[in-house]
């Protein structure tokens, strides 16, 4: 059995806000967490925001922290001690959200009036917020009363068909600052940080192991930072001690063999990482162990098979069930990939050396795999190298 490493979380030090309970106010006072380029950009634009006195137009799939990102750029303007207003997406009826835009008008003297998703609006709703922001009195309004509008929307150009109600209104020459909250498959590496918020929140202390979280950080997530939250309380609610990869695979949510998880197994293999793989059927461990260690050998399946103590026939059902490919490829595509890093490392070498060194014993062969999973030919990829080579020389 490999080995595996376990994370404990630990509430991370956000320097905007301070870690609290969720309350009824949902996901409005959530940190803005993470230290990947794009959520340190999005920090930076949140504190450019709240200087400014434009409408801020924020855009993000559903279930990004966008309400976070609009309370976060009323809780940095230090100019007003005002409320922050939410006026949210869900009110059913045309006069009810009429009702409650004219009365957060009201409470949001001196604060920040936020208007929701614009975009999955109803046409009745859509009607009362366009003429509404059609009418000057609105505009006098909020510069009388010192009011910040921040509205939000999941389309990132405002000129989106979708979005064209809302660009017939503001238009080009008002005055705005737009800017996209990008979605959490785009900063997984901040997943570590938002899950020890959650926990921390609720005070549950949960370790999580390797191989969980790197399925967690493989994820799509569609439903971004809200789905994660709900993931990781119902994990919480049977997990004992820590939440390990078996449990979230048993929830059906993950496709192992989905392109994002077949490219990881590649490079896995290639560096010998597999503590994350230990969740799989023994026979598969032993079979990914066996190749990450020979795949430049003389081998067949056989081989393999023998390795992890398993009949041919069965360990390929088992590759098909758990990893989603046979036998063969995998060993292709580890040699194709091993070729492409020993081209891009040295790009003056020889086809014919770089096919030798990568396990093949037939050049047609060889050239013919290259391009099948690399969509181009040995030669194509060299001289594609060899010119970034040169312009990195160049710059």
């Amino acid at each position: 059995m490999i080995n595996e490493l376990s994370y404990n979380f630990i509430a991370p030090n956000d320097l905007r806000v301070t870690p609290q309970k969720f309350t009824s106010q949902g996901y409005q006072n959530y940190p803005i967490l993470g230290h990947s380029d794009a959520i340190i950009r999005v920090k930076k634009q949140i504190e450019f925001a709240s200087k400014l006195p434009f409408v801020i137009f924020l855009s993000g799939e559903n279930g990004c922290e966008k309400a976070a990102v609009a309370w976060h750029i009323h809780h940095l303007d230090k100019k007003e001690k005002g409320k922050f207003i939410c006026v949210p997406v869900n009110l059913i009826d045309a006069e009810s959200y009429k009702e409650h835009l004219l009365k957060s008008l009201l409470l949001a003297k001196g604060g920040t009036l936020y208007i929701e998703d614009i975009d999955d609006l109803s046409d009745g709703n859509k009607d009362v917020l366009t003429s509404l922001l059609s009418n000057d009195d609105f505009f006098m309004k909020l510069n009388q009363d010192k009011i910040h509008l921040v509205i939000s929307c999941s389309k990132k150009d405002l000129s989106h068909p979708s979005q064209q109600w809302m660009y017939d209104i503001f238009g080009a020459t008002t005055p705005q600052f737009n800017f996209h909250l990008p979605p959490l498959r785009e900063r997984a590496e901040d997943i570590p940080e938002h899950i020890a918020y959650i926990l921390s929140s609720l005070d549950i202390k949960l370790d999580i192991t390797s191989s969980a979280l790197s399925l967690l950080q493989h994820y799509d997530w569609p439903g971004n930072i809200i789905e994660l939250h709900r993931l990781i309380l119902f994990l919480a609610s049977f997990c004992e001690s820590k939440i390990t990869a078996k449990e979230i695979l048993d929830l059906g949510i993950i496709d192992v063999t989905s392109p994002p998880f077949k490219d990881e197994l590649i490079d896995k293999l290639l560096s010998h990482q597999l503590d994350i793989y230990d969740h799989l059927h023994p026979s598969i461990q032993k079979s990914l162990n066996f190749l990450s260690l020979h795949f430049l050998d003389e081998i067949c399946l056989e081989d393999v098979a023998a390795s992890a103590f398993a009949s041919p026939s069965h360990l390929s059902f088992l590759f098909r069930e758990h990893l989603g490919t046979s036998f063969k490829p995998l060993l292709n595509q580890m040699r194709i990939e091993f070729a492409k890093r020993k081209i891009a490392k040295s790009p003056n070498h020889s086809i014919t050396d770089i096919c030798l060194q990568s396990g093949f014993g037939d050049l047609s062969h060889f050239e013919k795999m290259f391009k099948r999973y690399s969509g181009c030919t040995p030669r194509e990829f060299r001289n594609q190298q060899r010119k970034k080579r040169k312009q990195a020389y160049v710059s």
